[in-house]
């Protein structure tokens, strides 16, 4: 943001984005979930498809030290509950895609708290609207995590059992995204394509590569 902040950041559906505009709704939209209660530590599941949104949830998140669990979305229900009780997580960040699910999910998610709406139709009963937290809230400061810091829990199946939460830090997000980009994979200012679930590590690295080099992030909503 501090190098071109007008250049453009993200290209989502009819919506393109500068490093300016996602910089003040990253910062709001963590003022926002900060007055949902989300804080240092809190957890907090995303489940949608590929969006610019899916992209500031992350950011948001980080910005207040609090933790992600991505779910996959081509999990069942019970699935997604297992993990977000795993994980203890307080709060659900769900597009419209997966409006269906959440009556079943607050059912069985006893730690959930907050369920936020990033979709683009109608607001489900009882959620909280994603664009209308960021038009009420103010900016709040990044709380600055980082290193050994937990940046998110990734579930993964393994060969055998029930989906294992890897808990991964900011240190890790960011030498994965730094060891990448030395070997040239990705040159300062790219465009990349999100064609690759971002709940997915694989997309991760996308995600942080395109961060740290300055480049344009275009979302495939899959």
């Amino acid at each position: 943001m501090q190098q071109q902040p007008d250049a453009i950041a993200i290209v989502c559906k009819d919506r393109r984005r500068s490093f300016r505009e996602l910089h003040d709704r990253v910062a709001r939209l963590a003022g926002g979930l900060r007055s949902l209660g989300i804080e240092r530590g809190s957890r907090v599941c995303i489940l949608s498809l590929n969006s610019d949104r899916h992209l500031e949830s992350y950011l948001a998140l980080a910005w207040l030290d609090a933790v992600v669990n991505p779910a996959n979305f081509r999990w069942s229900a019970p699935e997604v509950i297992y993990s977000m009780n795993d994980s203890d997580c307080a709060a659900l960040i769900v597009d419209d895609q997966f409006v269906p699910m959440i009556d079943a999910i607050k059912a069985g998610t006893p730690c959930l708290k907050q369920v936020i709406f990033s979709g683009d139709g109608a607001l489900p009963m009882g959620a909280v609207s994603f664009e209308a937290l960021i038009e009420a809230s103010s900016p709040v400061a990044d709380v600055g995590a980082g290193g050994s810091e937990l940046f998110g829990v990734f579930y993964t199946g393994g060969a055998t059992g029930k989906p294992k939460g890897v808990m991964l830090s900011h240190l890790n997000m960011l030498s994965s995204g730094l060891n990448i980009l030395a070997e040239g994979a990705l040159l300062e200012g790219a465009i990349g394509l999100h064609a690759a679930p971002m709940f997915h590590l694989a997309d991760m690295m996308l995600i942080t590569c395109l961060l740290l080099g300055g480049g344009r992030h275009v979302m495939l909503p899959v």
